[in-house]
């Protein structure tokens, strides 16, 4: 085409100068004509010159087009083959007029073979039982001859897993079957079957329990009927299951269908296990139950009811119990107040309010432990505090320690003194007892100090001075008893029985030791004299010498006074002058 263009265009430059060498010979006129000429020529030239151009131009779109055709084809087709090679089933396909079928690689692993050598099905008859080939040959045939498509199971001569065969026509006319191991859909539905029997097996086995359960159990369908009740329900309600199910008989009595669906309606709707408590007749006894509705995945409802008759009577019986000893405690003079878990005031009587110097209404409200003691320390009712955050926290952690009744003495700055008894309480919480002791301790002390004076000035005398009660224990005694007796004074403080002090002074008043008969009888005598209620006064001579005057006096609480003066040297004197005058 270059070497066309050239030509024509040299043709065209050279032309004219072979004109002008001509004019020499010729005339003007001849010379014009042939310029005319040669530009005719010229022009058609170059019309065909374009009209090439065009042709080779579309020709070259026609090759390139044809080119990515021919790309897009073999990507398609390698796509393809691609996605047969990913297949999970194997296959054999004959194509259209042709005998020799063409197989796949994972038919070749499926039954072990090459896929170049699987030409056809007769190669593959040994895998398979014979009278299932026979069928199968049948159906190849007749997809390959008349398109008809088949699905057929075979089994394997070995004893392996089936193999699924299904027959179609493509619409290029080609024949292909397809091969499926069902070995994974088998060992599924084994699976699947255990599962499944297993599943049923623990549904019968819970509804068996369920039956046998004590209390009404019931199951509601999508419309919210009963479907299915166990006995107790089926008792409760005087009809048989069958009964139950047909009619919908619900278990409360005497209420429309409607409104005793009500609560699994509010289960169902809220998405939430739903409770209430009605009292009805069962059994011809009112009884009270709490029933309980829980919504089901299928849109239908499951309940039970629990029987709470006795625990609503027992919850009664305790409130009377309750409501009467808060009575009782109201008539104390003692200040009682009862706490719960939660640190709020339950129940507290007007002696406590007197005490503390509260507000009844305010204490009625139930504030909570630590608002009362902040309100005590701004009354100053409270014992002083350099720290009240810490004396707060100590008695707010009583709720967690006390186990057992604990108690101490608390000095308020009015000079009160109060006895406080904390305890755990049977339901929760703690249990405060406040006792006004300032009388008691005054009166205690005064007494003390009579006691005091009492064993001083008693010490202080010359007898020795012994107080047995009814009970035949040393009540009282002085320094003198226990040095007539040789006693010692820490023993006597103990308060021994008078049985054990004459034990103690049985060397004093027993000459033969191995005379256990005789010192009985004297034991019984002394026992009786010091625990007799005579008055009198008569003189004690004991074996080493001592010679004591004892006089009794009986008191009035019922014990009996003692009194020893050692008169020793005056008897001996007076015996000694007694002897004198004999002479």
């Amino acid at each position: 085409m270059q070497k066309f263009v050239t030509a024509i265009i040299l043709a065209a430059v050279l032309l004219p100068d072979s004109t002008a060498m001509a004019a020499n010979e010729s005339s003007t006129g001849a010379a014009a004509t042939t310029i005319l000429i040669v530009f005719g020529a010229v022009v058609l030239s170059l019309g065909a010159l374009g009209i090439a151009a065009i042709l080779w131009l579309r020709g070259r779109r026609w090759r390139v087009a044809i080119a990515d055709e021919r790309a897009t084809i073999d990507d398609l087709m390698g796509a393809a083959e691609d996605l047969l090679a990913t297949a999970q089933d194997g296959y054999l396909i004959w194509p259209r007029g042709g005998d020799r079928a063409a197989a796949s690689e994972k038919l070749g692993r499926m039954f072990r073979l090459d896929p170049v050598t699987i030409a056809g099905i007769d190669i593959l008859e040994p895998a398979f039982r014979a009278e299932h080939f026979v069928q199968f040959r049948r159906a190849v045939g007749g997809l390959r001859s008349d398109g008809v498509a088949f699905d057929l199971e075979l089994q394997s001569t070995h004893g392996s897993a089936s193999i699924r065969t299904r027959g179609i026509l493509a619409v290029s006319g080609a024949a292909v079957v397809w091969f499926h191991e069902l070995a994974e859909l088998e060992a599924l539905a084994a699976t699947s079957s255990e599962r499944l029997s297993a599943v049923l097996q623990d549904a019968e086995l819970m509804r068996m329990l369920l039956d046998q359960a004590p209390f009404p159990v019931w199951r509601r369908g999508a419309g919210l009927e009963v479907t299915w009740a166990n006995k107790t329900y089926c008792t409760a309600v005087e009809a048989d299951f069958a009964h139950v199910v047909e009619q919908g008989l619900e278990l409360v009595p005497g209420i429309s269908n409607d409104s005793a669906r009500g609560l699994a309606r509010e289960a169902r709707e809220s998405g939430n296990t739903q409770v209430e408590r009605r009292r009805f007749v069962v059994g011809g006894a009112r009884r009270t139950y709490e029933l309980i509705e829980t919504p089901l995945q299928n849109g239908g409802a499951a309940g039970y009811a629990h029987d709470v008759t006795e625990r609503d009577d027992a919850a009664g019986e305790l409130a009377r119990y309750i409501d009467s000893q808060n009575d009782v405690f109201d008539q104390l003079l003692s200040g009682i107040a009862i706490f719960g878990a939660d640190k709020q005031l339950v129940f507290c009587n007007a002696a406590y309010a007197r005490i503390w110097q509260l507000d009844e209404d305010w204490l009625t409200s139930g504030p909570s432990h630590g608002d009362i003691l902040e309100r005590l320390r701004d009354s100053r009712q409270l014992p002083e505090q350099a720290n009240f955050p810490a004396y707060k926290a100590a008695i707010m952690s009583l709720y967690t320690s006390v186990i057992d009744r604990q108690e101490e003495q608390v000095h308020l700055p009015d000079g009160r003194t109060l006895r406080e008894v904390t305890s755990p309480h049977p339901l929760g919480g703690l249990l405060f007892i406040f006792e006004d002791v300032s009388d008691r301790l005054e009166l205690e002390r005064a007494r003390n100090t009579v006691v005091a004076v009492q064993q001083a000035t008693l010490d202080h005398l010359f007898e020795g001075v012994a107080v047995f009660g009814s009970d035949g224990r040393l009540k009282l005694f002085n320094s003198g008893y226990a040095k007539v007796w040789n006693l010692d004074a820490k023993l006597l403080a103990r308060e021994p029985h008078i049985s054990e002090i004459i034990e103690l002074t049985r060397p004093l008043f027993q000459t033969d030791i191995t005379d256990e008969e005789g010192w009985l009888q004297l034991k019984e005598v002394i026992i009786r004299g010091t625990l007799g209620r005579d008055t009198g006064e008569h003189i004690i001579r004991r074996p080493d010498g001592v010679v004591l005057r004892h006089a009794t006096v009986p008191l009035p609480d019922g014990a009996m006074l003692h009194s020893y003066l050692d008169i020793t040297d005056t008897a001996q004197l007076r015996i000694q002058l007694e002897g004198k005058v004999g002479v």
